[in-house]
């Protein structure tokens, strides 16, 4: 049974029982391996590699493509909606969220309930509004903005299903030599 609504990431992140939440030296490749990744020569190569590894639920390509320093943010009222202690996740944080996301398998919170795993993840609309805005900042040279206009789904199976629909504002980071790696991601789903 389907049961689509439109939700916002924060509440997906909740919901499935996820919510936990350095410069890189100019020489140092920042894009994903070689193999089924291309190599993130610009930020629309990195978004493709994102949206591979996030619909085949890939907790290690989808880690390379965050940068050290990545912070996902939640819109205000999230945080106070949700009762949350703070209005961003780390790379660490998103990588332990993305975990229990991709695991496949229920996940058991710490106060003994189970959230239904997550079977399957479509991205059914995930376009950049216009072109990528370089950002004024000295201390990340290369720094850029893209606003995405996104539809994912989420089959729960017998749980059911859920939409993510709405705009989020990603920002990356680096150079066509050294590649580029996603610094930051802000959730502009739902109902804010």
């Amino acid at each position: 049974m389907r049961i689509s609504r439109k939700t916002p990431i924060i509440f997906i992140l909740v919901a499935t029982g996820a919510l936990i939440f350095g410069c890189t030296p100019d020489t140092e490749i920042l894009g994903p391996e070689p193999g089924a990744y291309r190599f993130s020569a610009t930020p629309d190569i990195l978004m493709e590699n994102f949206e591979k590894a996030y619909t085949a639920m890939d907790l290690e390509e989808y880690g390379k493509l965050l940068h050290e320093d990545f912070i996902f943010s939640f819109q205000a009222c999230d945080v106070e909606k949700l009762g949350l202690s703070k209005d961003h996740f780390t790379r660490e944080d998103e990588l332990i969220t993305a975990s229990h996301m991709f695991g496949r398998k229920p996940y058991v919170k710490s106060n003994g309930s189970v959230i239904d795993p997550i079977l399957e993840i479509d991205f059914l609309r995930f376009e950049l509004a216009e072109d990528w805005v370089p950002m004024d900042d000295p201390d990340r040279p290369g720094l850029l903005k893209g606003i995405f206009h996104v539809d994912i789904f989420l089959d729960r199976g017998e749980a059911g299903s859920l939409s993510i629909r709405g705009t989020c504002v990603f920002f990356v980071v680096g150079s066509e030599r050294v590649g580029f790696r996603l610094i930051g991601w802000v959730d502009r789903t739902g109902g804010c």
